[in-house]
């Protein structure tokens, strides 16, 4: 379909931040479920009373967490102009990777080694959180199809329309990015908890509020190196809700679970691949989550029925 070089700019720019949309409306969305079962001041208790369980760290480990942040940056912006092979950036990404969870050990290992608690609140953690994903994935998959049918170019990191690739070459591609993907948790980590212990005289809960919307911030800008300054901006405001997110549950695995399994959709689209294939990695992991999603909405609204019942009585 031929559009137009400024239509089909407008397409990429609406269909570029749907991370933004989605994280608010989500954000919205919640607060409103909490609200009307009356249970927003538990989730509000929840924030922050997790919040007060970071605790500002000494100037010691502020110095070694800014190193190695800044060590981090330093390698985005030479990817950026060195444009290094899948090979290299898995082994500078492993080497980063190595480094900062033996020298930042004491300061990041318990978001790495959270227990389940006795009522059960890290498994249905877990489940929301891949939730949460595989509703984004829907909301995704129109758009990707979006752009093929209007001829849109996927062009976020200037790597225009790539021939398709294998399936082992795409594999190989995620599997050789998982050490670079949780490289970027660990560095926002990094950059929450700097934040966080330089902001001393603001209670917890507001520091680690502000740490969240710095963080995003030093997020978004790095993207622009990688990326572009449209994408960089989405990106920034999407993850003030990832970061709060992850205050709520002071455990990183579900974002680095959900990094991976988002990259594995944004590889298949940037390298062309096959729109059968498309399918094949989406369905397995939409449906099932879609349709416990409803059973779980069929089951809470016969308990509120049943609850509204017991109060007229």
């Amino acid at each position: 379909m031929n559009l137009s070089e400024s239509t089909r700019r407008i397409i990429w720019d609406l269909v570029v931040n749907y991370q933004t949309y989605f994280s608010f409306i989500l954000l919205g969305l919640g607060f409103l479920f909490y609200l009307k079962r009356g249970q927003l001041s538990s989730l509000v208790n929840r924030f922050i009373s997790q919040s007060e369980k970071f605790f500002p760290l000494s100037k010691y480990s502020i110095f070694k967490m800014t190193f190695f942040s800044l060590m981090f940056v330093l390698y985005i912006i030479s990817n950026s102009h060195f444009h290094f092979s899948a090979s290299i950036k898995f082994v500078l990404s492993s080497l980063y990777l190595t480094l900062v969870l033996f020298f930042c050990e004491k300061e990041i290992s318990c978001f790495f080694t959270a227990r389940s608690s006795i009522n059960g609140f890290k498994k249905q953690i877990w489940k929301n959180t891949v939730f949460c994903w595989c509703t984004t994935t829907i909301i995704v998959v129109p758009a990707i199809w979006f752009y093929h049918l209007f001829n849109v170019p996927f062009n976020a990191q200037g790597l225009g329309n790539l021939p398709d690739v294998s399936i082992g070459r795409w594999i190989e591609i995620n599997v050789y990015g998982i050490p670079n993907i949780v490289s970027e948790e660990i560095f926002n980590l990094l950059i929450l908890l700097i934040f966080s212990s330089l902001l001393t005289k603001l209670k917890r809960p507001l520091a680690l509020i502000f740490s969240a919307i710095l963080m995003s911030i030093v997020f978004g800008l790095l993207h622009i190196f990688a990326w572009n300054p449209v994408t960089a901006i989405s990106i920034f405001l999407s993850h003030i809700t990832i970061a709060l997110f992850f205050i709520y549950i002071r455990d990183i695995k579900p974002l680095i679970l959900c990094h991976i399994i988002n990259n594995l959709i944004a590889t298949s689209v940037i390298t062309g691949m096959s729109v059968l294939i498309k399918p094949i990695i989406l369905l397995p992991l939409t449906i099932p989550i879609l349709y416990s999603f409803v059973l779980k909405q069929i089951h809470l609204t016969s308990e509120i029925k049943k609850e509204n019942k017991l109060r007229s009585l």
